[in-house]
């Protein structure tokens, strides 16, 4: 019988992975690691409150048998170094602590990002791609930084079996990510000249791959995507979104004045994920008998229909299109009026 730990135990896909884990008759216990226990979880699921860059981390991973580790945070804030230990930093420390209690399975959650958005890159990509993650985008380079970790644990241990999962954006309720943010503006802003196209992955199907790999001991790296992908057209159509062009010269230092303002949810070096394609194909592991369940399409479809009504402000709260319109509605008014008295001052 199997011990498996999960951690981010608490987020969407962490969730999802939780349930299956605990319906496998083949895994005898499920041990989450998070800083809180996921709302309504399993009965049997051992959960343990920690920080994965604590010392003693290895007495959490006493009897363990396989790691699924959700990999780096994609989010984004101005604390440069904490981000970086939080993603980075963590999972040197979760491995540590992983070959110190002698855990002989890893799964490690990556992401398509480790190829990196460049146009020089084949529709789709396979595994056998290089690694070329955009340095100046922080997620995508921690990413490539957090792989090459797992890469020296899975060469000190031969015996191990280690896996890497590269999905493209997961999208679902409670999946927060600077693309996820970028969907819901008030306006889809794309480059002039740039269609790249736009691949989606539910956190069900990614939990489902998670699975899959811990179960069927895979090792060596996977894409995870639905099959194709979807242009940015019909993108902004399932979305709701109309869409706001601009030059690559002004988008460029645009995005830098409006990340510095947190009226836009990429950093200047994130611009390139919206410009060239990252899209991959997943034929490996649907050869081996995973299959995802819902279509690209069907994902934005049920993204879009949760956030109906809703739109985000920058990198900030989301607020309802109603009072963003009442809001414009009035900052028009007070314009007009304004404008009304100072040519009244000046008749007079």
């Amino acid at each position: 019988m199997t011990t498996v730990a999960v951690t981010a135990a608490s987020s969407p896909t962490g969730r999802a992975l939780l349930a299956r884990l605990d319906a496998d008759p083949a895994v005898e216990r499920v041990v989450g690691l998070d800083a809180e226990p996921p709302p309504m979880p399993p009965a049997t699921l051992d959960f343990r409150a920690c920080d994965l860059r604590d010392p003693v981390l290895a007495a959490q991973l006493e009897g363990v048998d396989a790691l699924v580790h959700l990999g780096c945070d994609d989010r984004l804030d101005a604390d440069v170094d904490g981000r970086f230990g939080r993603t980075v930093a963590a999972t040197r420390n979760l491995l540590a602590a992983a070959r110190h209690a002698g855990v002989r399975q890893v799964v490690h959650r990556s992401s398509a990002l480790v190829y990196g958005a460049h146009p020089d890159n084949p529709v789709p990509l396979d595994e056998s791609w290089p690694r070329r993650a955009n340095p100046e985008y922080p997620p995508a380079h921690h990413h490539r930084l957090a792989e090459e970790l797992v890469e020296d644990f899975a060469d000190e241990h031969g015996d191990a079996r280690v896996a890497l999962l590269r999905p493209p954006t997961v999208l679902g309720r409670g999946e927060d990510s600077p693309v996820v943010l970028h969907l819901q503006l008030p306006r889809l802003l794309t480059v002039a000249g740039h269609e790249p196209p736009l691949q989606v992955l539910h956190p069900d199907d990614l939990a489902a791959a998670l699975h899959h790999a811990v179960s069927a001991g895979l090792h060596g790296v996977r894409n995870v995507a639905a099959e194709g992908w979807l242009p940015l057209g019909d993108v902004a159509t399932l979305v709701g979104r109309r869409r706001l062009t601009v030059p690559e010269a002004w988008a460029h230092a645009g995005a830098r004045q409006l990340w510095r303002r947190r009226l836009w949810p990429l950093p200047p070096g994130g611009l390139a994920i919206l410009m060239e394609p990252w899209v991959v194909r997943a034929e490996a592991l649907r050869g081996e008998g995973w299959a995802a369940t819902r279509s690209n399409r069907e994902v934005l479809r049920a993204f879009a229909e949760e956030h109906r009504g809703w739109v985000r402000l920058g990198a900030g709260r989301q607020v309802r299109r109603r009072d963003l319109r009442l809001a414009g509605a009035g900052v028009a008014a007070g314009a007009a009026g304004a404008a009304a008295l100072t040519r009244r001052a000046k008749r007079r």
